[in-house]
């Protein structure tokens, strides 16, 4: 503990200032990995510009889509969506989560390039809604990798003053950026004793979207080693345009006395005339016989190992179409990336469905059953029309799928009642061509046989 003095105000000013410069660190990278997600040219030209000045109408940056492309092929467990069991009968979920794989496809992405993206529950009318909360703060208290309060900012804080929601176990407010509680919290939804409603279950309305387990912190460090690596992948490409237009064009010199007051202009479609004595003037280029080739190459081993840090295969150019087999042996990394994620996820949904029945039994006055199971589809590799029909026609002879279930791997937003129908009147079809086809005509040696009897 630290006793009443001076020091322990100097300390805790120092504590304060300390948390403060990390919580500016933590927002100003979370801000960078979403402009490298998914930002404009305009925000990432603030990322190149202290390596490299590019003053108005010289050339433009380049910029690359490596992080959004990355992250999204990192993020296969929500490709297709999961399929959810109970331990007693609700008919009704899927209509009351409708948009909850849809968030859950967008969390995985971002929990790949933000660490630890956060989730909202909430009721919307009839059924429930879902937020997917990018920055905010968390309080601890005894356990530093279970918050005991979360805020988040509602606006930005310029065109308005800033204002933060806050939960916690016991309570739910809107405050401004001193902490202090706004007047009209009707205004954003909370209620008149500015409680948390869901006190009783012991939570509050959040999930937290680990990247990855956490070790001795709450917090994962997300994609920083993708955004580090597209920042200087875009600086190797900039400097590349660079090269190419002074490969092209060289650079002239001109060798004269008095020039110090001679303004000269030089370009491709400029004629360049100097007076001097025969001997003390002279024009020329200077060839910098730049390595264009082995600058390109080392933007490639960067591309590439990237891809490989990330669990993924990289080819510049194939011949033929690869095998499912030769395709699966190329991720089998990715594949065992997969399988880690598969255990996260499941996490990700068991914290959720405790929020979805705390928040159903309040605001819904629904009760949910007790546990929840959940099937994630398997990752699927593309494969060549030969080895799909192969492999159908196997699971047909074996019993183990029927016509049925390859029109619904086919068509697999189609009611199962309309695909059925379609079966159906295939026989129907099929049937009637065999019946109008007309017998084949007898040789004349089976009709001497009697095969016509």
């Amino acid at each position: 503990m630290i006793p009443e003095t001076k020091g322990k105000n100097a300390v805790l000013e120092s504590v304060i200032s300390m948390a403060n410069n990390e919580r500016i660190a933590r927002y100003n990278n979370l801000l960078m990995k979403i402009h490298y997600y998914e930002g404009t040219a305009k925000q990432r030209e603030k990322y190149l510009q202290p390596y490299l000045k590019i003053q108005d109408g010289d050339i433009p940056f380049t910029f690359t889509n490596l992080t959004n492309k990355i992250i999204r092929r990192k993020s296969n467990v929500y490709r297709k969506a999961p399929v959810r069991y109970f331990d007693s009968e609700v008919s009704y979920y899927d209509e009351i989560t409708e948009e909850k794989n849809t968030v859950m496809k967008q969390a995985e992405r971002m929990a790949h390039l933000l660490g630890v993206p956060a989730i909202r529950v909430f009721w919307n009318k009839n059924k429930f809604g879902y937020r997917i909360i990018r920055y905010y703060e968390l309080l601890f208290e005894n356990d530093a990798e279970k918050p005991s309060a979360i805020m988040y900012p509602i606006n930005n804080g310029i065109t308005e003053p800033e204002l933060w929601v806050y939960w916690d176990y016991q309570n739910h407010y809107v405050m401004d950026d001193k902490g202090i509680p706004v007047k009209n919290q009707a205004a954003y939804g909370v209620n008149d004793k500015m409680a948390n409603p869901y006190s009783k279950f012991n939570l509050f309305p959040f999930a937290f979207c680990h990247e990855s387990m956490p070790f001795e912190s709450f917090y994962v460090s997300g994609a920083d080693d993708i955004v580090d690596a597209n920042q200087k992948i875009d600086l190797a490409l900039t400097n590349l345009n660079y090269a190419i237009r002074y490969s092209a064009i060289k650079q002239a010199y001109i060798k004269a006395l008095n020039l110090k007051d001679v303004n000269v202009t030089v370009g491709y479609n400029k004629i360049i005339a100097v007076e001097g004595d025969p001997g003390q003037t002279e024009i020329g280029v200077i060839d910098l016989q730049l390595q264009l080739t082995e600058m390109v190459d080392s933007i490639k081993f960067q591309i590439q190992l990237l891809e490989r840090n990330n669990d993924l295969s990289i080819n510049w150019g194939i011949e033929g179409a690869p095998s499912g087999f030769s395709l699966v042996v190329q991720n089998i990394d990715l594949l065992s990336g997969w399988e880690d994620d598969l255990d996260i996820c499941r996490k990700w949904e068991r914290d959720i469905y405790e929020i979805e029945k705390a928040v159903a039994n309040v605001d819904a006055k629904k009760i949910l059953p007790d546990k929840m199971n959940i099937d994630f589809s398997e990752i699927k590799f593309p494969v060549n029309p030969e080895e799909e029909r192969a492999k159908w026609e196997w699971e047909f002879s074996h019993n183990i799928s029927t016509p049925l279930d390859y029109m619904k791997s086919q068509s697999p937003d189609t009611p199962e009642d309309e695909l059925k129908k379609r079966l159906e009147e295939n026989a129907k079809l099929t049937s009637s061509i065999k019946a109008a086809e007309k017998p084949k005509p007898l040789t004349f040696e089976e009709r001497l046989l009697g095969a016509n009897v």
